[in-house]
């Protein structure tokens, strides 16, 4: 589920989901047991206080070239009441044994919830004998259609346990303008499961965002907020799969609980 929350809000679940999936299914550092996916799906989420529904569908895409992992998403949105399309382009490499890097850059067109343009960009170095820890340093800018522009900066951790699990936690740390407004957000993530098996994933998130566009004029700012979420990847078969994921997100001014169904085609 994408929602592109402000300040120092997830990055857009679309981009941490995305990229924790990328992790369970392979070690970024192992040889790929995939040349890729492709990826289709729907979501519906509904709010309280009158804000009405959510839907959205949306194509993502994911291949393997080498030293090089590329990642490619595209969403289609109603969000409160207008309607707008995101693209963005990823790219993961391996420098060598230790180290790899991620960015991805993205905009959109039409919705005014929607980033006019955003870039993430991270660095990883793998830790211990058996390089299961992975910690994680990052920075990103997110310029919205508005006059609100942010920049921060993510700290994280990423271990992946002998048994089939794998531990993920992070912080990041923003700063909004106008007003050079300071939040945080926490999250914590554990999976369970083997690829081509089933991953099963929960997550949950914390902390304050700086702020949140709920109308073409309409912004809430400065305010905590919470989120918890379950996805379930299930391979039907060697090359394909099916994905659920329910989120209920939480703020003092509206809640919103929801769906994303997909299926997968991995080649």
């Amino acid at each position: 589920m994408m929602h592109f929350k402000r300040g120092a809000g997830v990055f857009g679940v679309m981009l941490v989901g995305l990229t924790h999936v990328v992790l369970a299914q392979q070690d970024p550092q192992a040889p790929p047991r995939t040349n890729g996916f492709v990826e289709a799906g729907v979501t519906h989420h509904s709010l309280s206080s009158g804000l009405g529904d959510w839907n959205g569908q949306f194509v993502r895409g994911v291949a393997v070239s080498g030293s090089n992992t590329w990642h490619g998403d595209l969403w289609h949105w109603s969000q409160f009441g207008d309607e707008g399309t995101y693209a963005a382009l990823g790219n993961t490499h391996v420098w060598n044994p230790d180290w790899y890097s991620h960015i991805t850059l993205g905009t959109s067109s039409g919705g005014f919830y929607l980033p006019r343009a955003r870039v993430d960009a991270f660095l990883s170095r793998k830790l211990l004998d058996d390089r299961s820890l992975v910690l994680t340093v990052g920075a990103g800018m997110y310029e919205a259609k508005d006059v609100h522009r942010d920049q921060s900066l993510f700290l994280g951790a990423t271990y992946y346990a002998a048994s089939d699990w794998i531990l993920d936690g992070g912080v990041r740390r923003n700063n909004s303008d106008p007003g050079n407004v300071g939040s945080s957000y926490q999250h914590f993530a554990v999976t369970h499961g083997r690829n081509k098996d089933q991953l099963l994933t929960a997550r949950y998130a914390f902390g304050r965002e700086a702020y949140q566009l709920i109308g073409p004029s309409t912004v809430i700012s400065d305010f905590p907020s919470r989120s918890g979420s379950v996805v379930w990847r299930k391979w039907l078969n060697p090359t394909w799969g099916l994905n659920l994921r329910g989120e209920h997100y939480m703020n003092p001014t509206y809640s919103r609980s929801g769906v994303d169904v997909s299926l997968f085609f991995e080649y």
